[in-house]
């Protein structure tokens, strides 16, 4: 038979070090650990630059999330329209991650496809169907008044408003 050869897998894990060099999966000191290390000691963040950098992601994403709604406008696009656009763009982008995240699994496996979808998270449908309808009912009502603000408030305006949802949840 012929033989795969195997390229180095890169870890999708993170470890720490805790403050006394120590390396841990999960630290039990109140602080947890102050260094975690990625791509098997190719970079190490402190959990000071690891919570800027996820602040920035987070910025960037949130940001930059609506833009594309500016330029369906240009076009004639807006409102309940741009829903269904956004919404397709939102399943195929899922599904290309999920398909990516089976066929890196195939490749761990090496070419099976049962181990690989044995390897997938469980979607535990049976207990969370209804809750997963409901909180995927409530954010896309939410991202339809999203769009239908910034539609008539503009991205500055509109946009900003939508976010105080997160103001409101903290201090509820």
């Amino acid at each position: 038979g012929s033989k795969v050869a195997s390229a180095p897998v890169i870890p999708l894990e993170i470890y720490s070090h805790s403050p006394r060099g120590k390396t841990t999966e999960s630290s039990s000191s109140k602080e947890g650990p102050s260094t975690f290390v990625f791509l098997n000691g190719r970079l190490t963040m402190t959990k000071r630059q690891l919570g800027i950098l996820g602040a920035v992601i987070n910025g960037t994403w949130g940001g930059t999330n609506m833009i594309p709604l500016h330029y369906a406008s240009l076009e004639g696009y807006g409102g309940a329209g741009y829903t269904i656009s956004f919404a397709i763009g939102a399943l195929l982008v899922t599904l290309s991650m999920w398909l990516l995240r089976f066929l890196y699994h195939v490749y761990r496996t090496r070419g099976s496809f049962r181990k690989a979808y044995e390897a997938l998270p469980s979607f535990h449908l049976r207990e969370m169907w209804w809750s997963g309808f409901l909180s995927g009912s409530l954010y896309s009502l939410g991202n339809f008044c999203s769009i239908l603000a910034v539609t008539y408030l503009g991205q500055g305006v509109g946009y900003s408003f939508t976010q105080m949802s997160m103001l409101v949840s903290g201090l509820w």
